[in-house]
């Protein structure tokens, strides 16, 4: 049994169950990042909203289906500028002399850019050398930067932080892969989303194309656009029907909807020796399945998304609040001299299981 990767899964549980009550949901349409690369492509098309995405974490216009598509391959994380996006320029960054100090310049840059925070804690950890092979030193870490910066400004993204970073970094390279799955299966139970149970051969297939692209795109993104552009953007189309066409599968191998007794299984059969693989955990996930969050709301998807469901009618609305018929409430007001809105998703009907 891994002690460190069961230490890093029962503790994300625990910081979501004290976190998860404090999270807002607040858009925020457009990044600095935005403005200062000019070679992000302005259109309104699929390719275009995703090499935004990719750069800036800003996914708004992106269809909710799409969107949906992403989450259920455990592909979310690549809206999230972070650790996936930072090993493509590894092989970069460890030619310098003091890779430690341009990891450091990273953090202090994506500090001061708004929607780059994983992507800073990733920077910030790596400016040591023991943070991926001690647990005291990357929890010291991500400890600090987080009394300082993440919990008061987004404490979820600071608990996927610790989880899939714990996990990639002290999971035993033999069972990674279970236990990342393991990691999904908890973020797509606690915000009420599915998740395809070929995610993980996903990630495989997506992570060779974007060790190149990622690169690629940050390169032209600082550069106007010219005819190199448009070759990337037909690359992206690809990629992105290639996804939607791997999520076509779900209507073979169905995806899970996962809850308490599914996170239980998993546990109990990476830890458990095999004479207790096949007995304990079935009768678990028999006994665990009515627990799970019937009572949360469904989460957005994404923290940039502030528009109702399509085809939804304003019920009512006055100077400061507008009410949507799928139950999105969005409140506005006006502080420290600009206009904030603030929109609450509906919340989910509860279901009765059998």
């Amino acid at each position: 049994m891994n002690h460190r990767a069961l230490f890093f899964i029962l503790s994300s549980l625990l910081f979501f169950t004290i976190f998860i009550p404090n999270q807002r949901f607040t858009p925020k349409h457009k990044t600095q990042l935005t403005y200062i690369l000019k070679g992000i492509p302005s259109g309104h098309d699929t390719p275009s909203i995703i090499w935004k995405a990719l750069i800036t974490g800003d996914d708004s216009g992106l269809p909710r289906s799409a969107k949906k598509a992403y989450f259920r391959q455990g592909l979310g994380h690549l809206f999230t500028p972070s650790g996936v996006h930072l090993a493509t320029l590894n092989p970069v960054i460890q030619r310098f002399l003091r890779p430690g100090v341009i990891y450091f310049l990273l953090f202090l840059i994506t500090q001061l850019t708004s929607g780059l925070a994983a992507l800073s804690r990733v920077a910030l950890t790596k400016c040591s050398s023991k943070a991926q092979t001690s647990c005291i030193v990357f929890a010291g870490i991500l400890f600090i930067e987080g009394a300082a910066f993440s919990w008061r400004s987004n404490p979820i993204s600071w608990c996927c932080s610790w989880m899939f970073l714990g996990i990639c970094w002290f999971a035993p390279k033999q069972s990674r892969a279970l236990w990342f799955f393991l990691a999904q299966l908890i973020l797509c139970w606690i915000f009420n989303q599915q998740l395809a149970l070929y995610s993980p051969l996903t990630n495989l297939l997506i992570a060779l194309p974007m060790a190149f692209l990622f690169p690629l795109l940050l390169t032209f993104s600082l550069i106007p656009t010219f005819f190199i552009h448009s070759i990337l953007l037909k690359i992206i189309l690809w990629i992105h029907l290639f996804i939607l066409k791997l999520d076509s599968l779900n209507s073979v191998l169905p995806a899970i909807n996962p809850h308490a007794g599914h996170i239980i299984l998993f546990i109990c059969w990476i830890i458990f020796k095999r004479k207790c693989r096949f007995y304990l955990p079935l009768l678990l996930l028999i006994l665990s399945s009515p627990l799970g969050n019937k009572y949360a709301t469904d989460s957005s998807l994404s923290k940039w998304e502030s528009t109702p469901t399509r085809g939804a009618r304003i019920m009512d609305h006055n100077i400061s609040k507008i009410r949507f018929s799928d139950g999105t409430l969005c409140r506005g007001s006006f502080r420290k001299e600009s206009w904030k809105e603030i929109c609450r998703p509906p919340k989910r009907r509860a279901t009765n299981r059998l």
